[in-house]
């Protein structure tokens, strides 16, 4: 349902409402607040308080106490007394009421009982009647028959009222209240009523509460097993982005709360001071803000409370711009609340303008139908202030909302009237402007109206996003994409064939004659792209189709794939049941008409041995760990959550990781999520080797890939610095799987560090050697290996020969792609890792260049050696 549909009236400042009179406004969004409110985190009184400023706007029907972050159970002391922070809240609004009241022009409560319509004060015995305890206990293990509770009761009895408007849940707290009541529904109805039940909701979280915030991992929180039992049924938004925002910009702009905030009313004069945060909690429903910015039901639509997208299921996650919108509009959101308590002190103050678009003056999302390269006219010239305010105006583009996110030309973008160019590129797609109107008055207040732009026509033909498309710049030879390496392999190769730009040069297409073949293909520049993605551009069931995706992965294994080492992967069938979901960003990407099996053959091997073959594309260890550990740990339960990542490796073993970003980002500041004294942990290395950590009596160093730490130790590590690192934290026995992360990065980072890991954990009474540049490992007393990674500049062998590569000496020098050395009657070529050679000659081989490349040298018995570097590399 469209819920700004249903707001047919004046945004609340404008609204005139008496008792028993008001003229038919909009209906209100319904809201329930799940709150761990406590003396000991202020933040969530705060909110409240901020709710109660608002009340005229949202149908509360409910305000729930429950456990939380510092709440462990409602069975006892101080806790169970908490709910009556809400009571005051209600209280000090009962006060302030009459001057609130002023704002709107309304007298009496008559429409408490009912369908409440925007801009309806309700009465604070309406408020009162609606303060439940919540279920007593937190944490997953506790939902049962056993942990029913007048919470969990109100929210089944609310989503069962016969009302079209969905039921939003705003957890402040933990979700352990929905959770039992999802258990009991679920347990007591047929699956369509259950199915039903879990349509009408939807879920606003503000990250995951429902454990301590100290000592404790997501998976004793209810909020996973929420959206993992509901799957597509229910709308779970979880948000890690908007709540720290607010909490960050408000500490830093204290004086203003305590300005405009603190003492304006009875609500300021107990709205507390922040002890970690300033209202944390409030982005849950600043996102049902009926202003005209946004429709709650749909959450890529930037609004006060953030904007998202859509995960696995139902779950909805914090969108890469998510916290620069939140940035853009916190000024407007503060204003408004300013604004609103000086009503609630003086019961006068600013009110906020009524915009009308084209004579609309609701707050409906407004859907403009255009041709593409049209231009269309938007006007709010209508628009007034109660007030007699001057106004100004801002018109822009949300750029990840729709399906075209290129660049849409605005004429007069700073007036009311403004000329949108629709781009031709734009055909069959959609793309959201936004007019955003400013008073003058006391804290300048804002209203707005989204337009939904629908160009019409086919999108646009080819493989590439029309959108998305920049025009490539001429690349140097080494750095040169797949795609541009196209334009010149094929004419080339497949005489008289043209190479065709479309788009400005954002997609190629050639068609050959001999094979019969038509290759269409573009570098797509998008940081999220799946084939599922691509499906909508071009790509069809059976489709053959070759991905430039230079890691290997377990794409390999499909049986429609080929992979070709240090190039890609040549899908000959797309099937969209097992491929859709497949990792495409950032790749280049040829489509296929005809017989292409030869074709690719053909062009990959020649990539292969071009000097201008990419390399692997640039993988953050996060991201490598999360595809690395399956391929290590087949039956390993893999979780996404986004801004942290999951491996659940079995036998009690968990590793939770992400990369700090965080202005502070010590070890302390992790204390406040689950670093414990004594929990092991392995942290990325960026950069050169720290020396202080890697010689700490808990640490194992793995060379260019990390340090494991045993055990955490406070005293002596809570200054050590994460920032910009990924640091993953483990749960039970944990060594082994750290040895086997260590290695697989090294690996990755580098052949020659990798070796001297893999070594001692394959021989294990190997002695390891670190000569600084070059390491040795004896194997045996007779069996000795000694490496370098070679980086002079044009080394060849002739030059190692003059340092220590002696005549008839065995190595091995490590290189994946295959070359003429191969064919070396001393050499054995283990693709896709390196040669071999059993005795070295001169005579043939000195001028073999090396630069780059690891090369070991061995004393004794080498072929055991080798034949586990290469079954350990590969």
């Amino acid at each position: 349902m469209n819920i700004l549909r249903t707001l047919l009236g004046f945004f609340l400042a404008l609204v005139v409402l008496s008792d028993g009179s008001g003229e038919a406004m909009a209906e209100k969004p319904r809201m329930v607040v799940l709150t761990d409110v406590s003396t000991w985190e202020t933040d969530d009184h705060e909110s409240l308080i901020r709710l109660m400023a608002h009340a005229d706007l949202f149908e509360i029907e409910g305000l729930v106490m429950t456990t939380g972050y510092s709440i462990s159970t409602l069975n006892k002391s101080p806790e169970k007394d908490f709910i009556n922070i809400i009571r005051g809240v209600v209280d000090a609004y009962e006060k302030d009421l009459p001057n609130l009241m002023k704002r709107s022009g309304q007298t009496g409560h008559a429409h408490d009982d009912g369908v409440q319509k925007v801009g309806y004060w309700p009465s604070a015995d309406y408020l009162r009647d609606r303060i439940v305890i919540g279920s007593p206990n937190r944490g997953i293990k506790f939902i049962g028959d056993d942990n029913n509770s007048a919470g969990s009761e109100l929210l089944i009895n609310l989503a069962d009222e016969e009302d079209d408007r969905p039921l939003f849940v705003g957890i402040w707290g933990g979700g352990n209240t929905l959770a039992q009541a999802i258990h009991k529904v679920k347990k007591d109805r047929s699956p369509t009523d259950y199915k039903k039940f879990l349509n009408k909701l939807r879920v606003y979280a503000i990250t995951d509460q429902d454990r301590s915030y100290k000592g404790e991992g997501h998976e004793i929180s209810s909020h996973g097993w929420i959206y993992e039992q509901t799957g597509s049924d229910l709308e779970f938004i979880w948000d890690e982005a908007a709540w720290k925002q607010h909490n960050g910009i408000g500490k830093s702009n204290w004086d203003q709360y305590a300005q405009h905030i603190q003492g304006h009313g009875n609500l300021g004069s107990q709205y507390p001071k922040y002890k970690y945060g300033v209202e944390g909690d409030t982005p849950a429903f600043l996102f049902l803000m009926p202003n005209g910015l946004n429709d709650p039901d749909d959450p890529t639509q930037s609004s006060w409370g953030g904007n998202f997208v859509h995960k696995d299921g139902g779950l909805w996650r914090e969108a890469k711009s998510c916290a620069a919108n939140f940035k853009q509009t916190y000024p407007a959101a503060f204003n408004n609340f300013a604004a609103r308590m000086d009503w609630a002190k003086d019961g006068k103050g600013n009110r906020n303008p009524v915009l009308s678009l084209n004579g609309d003056i609701s707050l409906d999302v407004l859907t403009k139908t255009a041709e593409p390269g049209s231009k269309v006219t938007l006007n709010a010239s209508a628009t007034t202030d109660p007030d007699g305010d001057e106004l100004r105006f801002k018109w822009w583009v949300q750029g990840d909302a729709g399906d075209y996110s290129g660049k849409v030309e605005l004429s007069g973008s700073d007036t009311h009237e403004v000329t949108v160019e629709v781009p031709a590129a734009a055909a069959g797609r959609s793309f959201h402007v936004i007019c955003e109107v400013t008073d003058n008055g006391t804290h300048n207040l804002s209203s707005y109206r989204r337009v939904i732009f629908q160009a019409t026509g086919e999108t646009v033909a080819g493989v590439a996003s029309a959108q998305k498309q920049t025009a490539m710049t001429d690349a140097a030879a080494k750095n040169q994409s797949m795609a541009e390496w196209l334009r010149v392999y094929i004419p080339s190769n497949y005489a008289g064939t043209e190479v065709v730009a479309h788009g400005g040069g954002a997609w190629f297409q050639a068609k050959l004659a001999e094979p019969e073949l038509v290759a269409s293909w573009a570098d797509w520049k998008e940081e999220v792209l799946t084939l599922k993605d691509v499906e909508a551009h071009s790509l069809t069931e059976g489709e053959s189709l070759f991905v430039s995706e230079t890691s290997k992965t377990k794409w390999a294994e499909h049986a429609n794939v080929t992979f070709y080492e240090g190039v890609g992967y040549y899908i000959d069938g797309y099937e969209a049941s097992t491929m859709s979901s497949w990792d495409v960003a950032k790749t280049t990407m040829i489509q296929f008409t005809g017989d292409s099996d030869g074709f690719v053959a053909a062009m990959a091997k020649a990539k292969q041995e071009s000097p201008s073959a990419s390399m692997p594309k640039e993988v953050s260890f996060r991201q490598w760990l999360f595809e690395f550990l399956p391929t290590q740990y087949p039956d390993a339960q893999m979780v996404d959550h986004t801004h942290w990542l999951q491996a659940k490796i079995g036998n009690g073993v968990t590793a939770n990781w992400t990369e700090w970003t965080e202005e502070d980002s010590t070890f302390k500041a992790m204390e406040a999520h689950n670093l414990v004294a004594g929990k092991s942990m392995f942290v990325e290395q960026k950069g050169a080797k720290n020396k202080e950590w890697a010689e700490h009596p808990a640490v194992t160093y793995y060379e260019g890939a990390g340090y494991y730490i045993s055990g955490y130790d406070p005293t002596t590590m809570s200054d050590w610095d994460g920032k910009a690192l990924s640091v993953i934290q483990f749960d039970g026995e944990s060594k082994d799987l750290a040895r086997t992360i260590g290695m697989g990065w090294a690996r990755r980072q580098s052949f020659a560090g990798w070796l001297y890991h893999y070594l001692p954990a394959k021989f294990p009474n190997a002695r390891m050697t670190d000569h600084g540049k070059w390491k040795q490992a004896h194997i045996t007393d007779g069996d000795v290996a000694s490496w370098e990674e070679w980086t002079v500049e044009g080394v060849t062998l002739k030059y190692i020969e003059d340092h220590s590569l002696a005549q008839g000496k065995s190595f091995f020098i490590e290189k994946a792609t295959k070359t003429p050395w191969a064919d070396h009657a001393a050499v054995t070529y283990y693709p896709g890792v390196g040669y071999y050679c059993t005795g070295y000659d001169s005579a043939t081989m000195s001028d073999w260049n090396v630069e780059g490349l690891t090369l070991i040298q061995f004393d004794g018995d080498s072929k055991e050696i080798v034949e586990a570097i290469v079954k350990g590399w590969k």
